[in-house]
């Protein structure tokens, strides 16, 4: 009876355990938001390097089983290319001192059986906001979840004017490319 009693409270405990809904901050040593173009002349990335963000996210069995929210805040004057001028021109061209910050805020999203993810969510640039869909891949290690993917746009829908440098030898192309991995404690 005894046994039967502690194996009982043990089961119970260990299943409580396998569901985790929690509010998580992100890890920005294990985060990288990356914005990746091109011009008529050369390739460019520029990588942001102060961004803060939480999620609310349930965790079952080592998988994510549902996302109830999920907000990033990415600092524009903190993106860096590891060239001061062109950092100087991303900087200026996306309004950094007006807008200093880049937004993302869940709306919602659903997790298939297979643990797919469809993110739908609000990217605010330059005081403009539109919804996009994101598909990212998750990873669930050592309490910590990580989210996965790309997803590209034109500049122009937030308001941001592609620019061309150097009288318009230099034409930036007006499509990027963002490259994230975001992880959350």
């Amino acid at each position: 009876m005894k046994t039967n009693i502690i194996s009982t409270i043990v089961s119970i405990l260990l299943l409580s355990l396998t569901v985790q809904a929690q509010t998580s901050k992100l890890v920005l040593e294990e985060s990288k938001v990356t914005a990746i173009g091109t011009s008529n002349t050369h390739d460019w990335e520029g990588d942001v390097k102060k961004m803060t963000g939480d999620a609310k996210i349930t965790v079952e069995n080592a998988n994510v089983t549902a996302i109830e929210s999920l907000n990033l805040t990415m600092e524009v004057s903190s993106m860096e290319s590891g060239k001061s001028s062109l950092d100087g021109n991303m900087h200026k061209t996306m309004y950094a001192k007006k807008h200093p910050n880049i937004t993302y805020k869940l709306t919602s999203a659903t997790v298939d059986s297979e643990g797919n993810v469809t993110a739908q969510g609000n990217l605010t640039i330059n005081g403009n906001t539109k919804a996009i869909t994101l598909k990212p891949t998750t990873t669930v290690s050592n309490g910590k979840v990580t989210f996965k993917g790309t997803t590209t746009f034109n500049m122009s829908d937030y308001g941001v004017e592609p620019p061309s440098l150097m009288f318009g030898a230099i034409k930036v192309v007006d499509e990027v490319k963002i490259e994230m991995k975001v992880t959350f404690i």
